[in-house]
């Protein structure tokens, strides 16, 4: 048995003019949940279609579990690919019971127990005793727990998730997020995700692959992704981002901003540049303590956060405070840095 879940060489798709799969390249270990993140756009979702078989790439190879599946001289249908598919419009059919849509794909094989398979998958997405009933009886969340139970009821070597949670409200998504995640943990099924957003993505997997024109800009876990982006590209579309310029380094691991010397990582190959910083990484100190003097431009309420926008002269850096201290627009402040990364120019 190979302990590669999913294998993706030189992929290239291109629509006319339009090369939206630059030469993908990524590889998945067995029971491994790897979520593809990126803009509207980018290549993503082009990718999944790609690995289920529902668009023939222009070039490049596939194997899932060790099987090829595509390459120059294969290219086996979605139905031969032994993989499962959640859609982000559930795609369940409203005029079918639960039960058979759960069993449809054991249907096409003729398995003779597809009914009573279908009930044990309902089972293990928590929606027992329920296969009499029809979709538009169920929430939205309980008809993605349907379309996941159809995804995984034929057993597949490999599930994709197309956007599966961009059609519920924020709380189910919250829900749903850590429920996927445990699922798949739980059966050891090799998942691919695809989604534009960040904390699902960092909830779902073990690994989040920043898809960025076609090609993968950084591929690294969850808080290796946020703490270390590999570039300014990938550090602005990753969390949120201040970049301030004039910083001068000081040692290996600090620059100095003015009077404040600043702990600092650098990107690879960069030694000097801008300074990205986050927004926990902003505090407020007393006047008698080493910081930067700044002016609230905008000051937000978020219930459990004010966020506020502060000028200083190295640029505008974006912060979090507790609603309690009470900052408004126009106060002055001042602020201590307690990391950075330094960036190459671009």
């Amino acid at each position: 048995m190979s302990d590669v879940g999913l294998s993706i060489e030189a992929l290239h798709k291109r629509f006319g003019d339009n090369h939206v799969v630059r030469g993908l390249d990524l590889t998945l270990a067995r029971g491994e949940i790897v979520a593809l993140l990126g803009p509207s756009g980018c290549g993503k979702t082009t990718a999944l279609r790609m690995v289920a078989g529902l668009e023939s790439p222009d070039s490049g190879a596939i194997q899932i579990a060790g099987h090829e599946v595509f390459s120059a001289g294969t290219n086996l249908p979605p139905e031969r690919r032994q993989v499962g598919m959640v859609f982000q419009s559930y795609a369940v059919w409203p005029h079918r019971t639960v039960r058979d849509n759960v069993a449809y794909p054991l249907t096409l094989k003729r398995d003779r127990a597809a009914a009573t398979k279908a009930d044990e998958a309902l089972a293990l997405v928590k929606l027992p005793g329920i296969g009499a009933r029809y979709p538009d009886t169920l929430s939205g969340g309980q008809q993605q727990r349907v379309a996941l139970a159809r995804a995984l009821v034929a057993h597949p070597e490999l599930l994709l998730f197309d956007e599966p949670l961009s059609n519920l409200d924020a709380k189910l998504r919250e829900e749903m997020r850590h429920e996927i995640r445990q699922l798949a943990k739980a059966v050891g099924i090799t998942s691919l995700y695809v989604t534009h957003d960040q904390p699902e993505a960092f909830a779902v997997s073990d690994r989040v692959a920043v898809v960025l024109e076609g090609v993968i800009a950084q591929l690294a876990p969850p808080a290796e992704l946020y703490a270390a982006p590999a570039d300014l590209r990938v550090a602005r579309f990753v969390g949120r981002l201040s970049l301030l310029s004039g910083a001068e380094r000081v040692a290996e691991d600090r620059v100095r901003l003015g009077d404040l010397e600043v702990p600092a990582t650098f990107a690879p190959g960069v030694t000097a540049g801008v300074v990205g910083v986050r927004p926990e990484a902003v505090h407020l100190v007393g006047e008698a303590q080493p910081g930067l003097q700044c002016e609230v431009k905008r000051a937000t309420f978020l219930g459990e956060r004010t966020e506020v926008s502060l000028e200083t002269e190295h640029g505008e850096l974006r912060a979090d405070v507790l609603p309690e201290r009470g900052v408004r627009q126009g106060d002055l402040l001042r602020i201590s840095l307690s990391s950075a990364r330094v960036y190459a120019e671009r």
